[in-house]
């Protein structure tokens, strides 16, 4: 009993660390280009639920030191549930920056931005990960003259 206890929790452990992002990631090898920004618009967030559904199974099994196995399940499934009804309603809702660059190439395509301080008609240097991943930062407007 004591060992599936430990499994269950090992499980939960293993699940929230590959939701983690890789370290180090300047050492990824990533793309650079310059480009402008074509459209600035402002999207709303469906929310999530996976970190609340985590955090909430492992709460659950906690608070089921001492008694069955069947209780601990069932605690778990009820927290998971309930932290992400939790972890749902605190991130729906919000909005994000999605914007519209063109590179020097002419090709378009959308990034989500993390802040609003990015307006149609600005020169932005577009970092490109490994992954696909892209980062987008205002850079001067000399380097787009293309």
């Amino acid at each position: 009993m004591r060992k599936l206890s430990l499994l269950c929790a090992l499980a939960m452990t293993a699940s929230l660390t590959g939701c983690a992002s890789p370290g180090n990631s300047y050492q990824q090898p990533t793309r650079l280009d310059v480009g402008r920004i074509v459209d600035v618009q402002k999207v709303a967030t469906s929310g999530s639920w996976g970190t609340g559904a985590a955090i909430g199974g492992v709460a659950g099994l906690l608070t089921g030191g001492g008694h069955s196995t069947e209780s601990k399940v069932i605690r778990t499934g009820i927290g998971a549930l309930a932290g992400a009804a939790v972890n749902k309603a605190l991130t729906s809702g919000q909005t994000e920056t999605q914007l519209v660059v063109q590179n020097r190439y002419g090709q378009m395509f959308q990034v989500v931005h993390d802040q609003s301080d990015m307006y149609p008609g600005d020169c932005v240097q577009i970092q490109t990960r490994y992954d696909g991943q892209m980062k987008i930062y205002r850079t001067s407007p000399t380097q787009c003259n293309f």
